[in-house]
């Protein structure tokens, strides 16, 4: 019942409705440990309330011990047909260097075990390739990547490589990854609009992989599109499917071992 009343405190920021009311809840249970499990639906990455419901809900499910901040990563689909992975894209607007490290290590791990990369290249998105480019946040950020061994750092990259295969992992604050992320998503309708049949901007369709995980927590949270229809259901399922039988949850505790 505690939990049910927390939860009714949390508000659309759009309308004054709170999440339970509007049905975003599904399910909450608590087990012997005193976990919760929180079974919901959220709004698209991109809506202004999926970049505050998360940090509300948050509070309601357990960050893995450890990570500073969860983070939100979004699929970046390449020109050789495989999937890149970007991170933060809006649940973090601002950061400091130890949150983009920390982003770094969960998103390679997510591209490892669930997008079968052998040992992604992670890359941090700046204005240009050269060690010591960039903003303050960039420049402070580097050495920490240069220097996380759970990663493969290959340096920095420019925004025309993400779309390439440049690295696997892209790693920025998420006010950079949600325009990042809004432009992507914006490919897709603009080609449609046009009548312009292509197999590679077809993959632009969020359909196909059903919603975007939230790593750093210690269940998996995968969070849809608001007007997602049965293939994207279905793929969302699939994912948090493949995170349980990769054990991905207990991958990235046994790497933030002892940060806490």
């Amino acid at each position: 019942d505690e939990c049910y009343t927390q939860i009714q405190t949390i508000y659309d920021p759009e309308i004054p409705v709170n999440i339970y009311e509007l049905g975003l809840i599904y399910e909450v249970n608590g087990d012997v440990d005193n976990n919760v499990h929180v079974l919901m639906t959220l709004t698209a990455p991109n809506c202004p309330a999926a970049e505050s419901l998360p940090a509300e809900v948050e509070e309601k499910i357990k960050a893995i011990e450890g990570v500073l901040r969860p983070t939100i990563g979004a699929y970046m689909p390449r020109e050789d047909g495989s999937l890149g992975l970007l991170l933060d894209v809006g649940l973090n607007a601002d950061c400091k260097p130890e949150n983009l490290n920390q982003f770094a290590t969960l998103g390679s791990l997510f591209a490892k075990y669930i997008l079968n990369f052998d040992n992604p290249k992670v890359a941090l998105i700046n204005l240009g390739e050269e060690e010591g480019k960039g903003n303050i946040l960039a420049q402070a950020t580097y050495p920490l990547l240069k220097e996380n061994r759970h990663i493969n750092f290959i340096g920095n990259v420019e925004g025309r490589d993400i779309l390439l295969a440049g690295a696997d992992v892209f790693v920025c604050e998420g006010f950079t990854g949600n325009i990042i992320l809004k432009l992507a998503e914006s490919i897709y309708d603009l080609t449609k609009r046009r009548n312009i049949d292509d197999e590679h901007f077809k993959r632009f369709n969020f359909e196909q992989y059903g919603g975007v995980p939230v790593l750093g927590v210690s269940k998996p949270v995968i969070i849809g599109h608001g007007i997602s229809h049965a293939m994207s259901f279905k793929n969302m399922i699939l994912i948090a499917q493949r995170m349980l039988e990769k054990d991905l949850l207990g991958k990235m505790k046994e790497s933030f071992t002892g940060q806490a």
